[in-house]
């Protein structure tokens, strides 16, 4: 496969770092770049071709690529809805939106503007259920029994 098409490429010079983020934000900034680059069909088929398992490659996630490569070797994939789409685009943007908001209210408002959503009250509802379901599952997992470090110094549960 011809790489000439990495000359013309819109990230050309940019920190690679950019587009392997760790975040949900920063997968949306990344992917906002490779919009308006002429190649990005060729670089996502490149990044497919290859197998590339990790970062942004022609606006598409690692996610979205195995998707793709899933539905090409005819695996059924469980399409998501437009508003399961919008839901998850709008929790991940938001802590990004947050940052230079001056209040929840308002960065909840960004964000629904953002994603053409009507309802502010809707994102934050989504925002707010998805840090409930993160909280549960940070305390859970420190209280479901996990295992105790291997240099334990503590005397043993039945003497304490």
């Amino acid at each position: 496969m011809s790489t000439d098409w990495l000359e013309a490429a819109v990230c050309r010079g940019m920190d690679p770092e950019i587009f392997f983020p760790n975040q949900g934000a920063g997968y949306i900034h990344a992917q906002r770049i490779c919009e308006s680059c002429p190649v990005r069909f060729p670089c996502a088929e490149a990044a497919l071709a290859a197998g590339e398992a990790f970062g942004v490659w022609g606006g598409l996630s690692e996610v979205e690529r195995r998707r793709i490569l899933k539905h090409r070797a005819g695996v059924p994939v469980r399409r998501r809805t437009y508003d399961e789409l919008t839901r998850e685009r709008a929790i991940t943007l938001y802590p990004e939106v947050r940052k230079t908001s001056r209040s929840d209210w308002s960065a909840y408002k960004a964000v629904a503007r953002r994603l053409g959503v009507s309802d502010a009250s809707s994102v934050a509802a989504w925002v707010r259920k998805a840090s409930e379901a993160e909280t549960a599952n940070l305390s859970h997992d420190h209280t479901s029994g996990g295992h105790e470090p291997a240099n334990d110094t503590r005397e043993p549960a039945a003497a304490r």
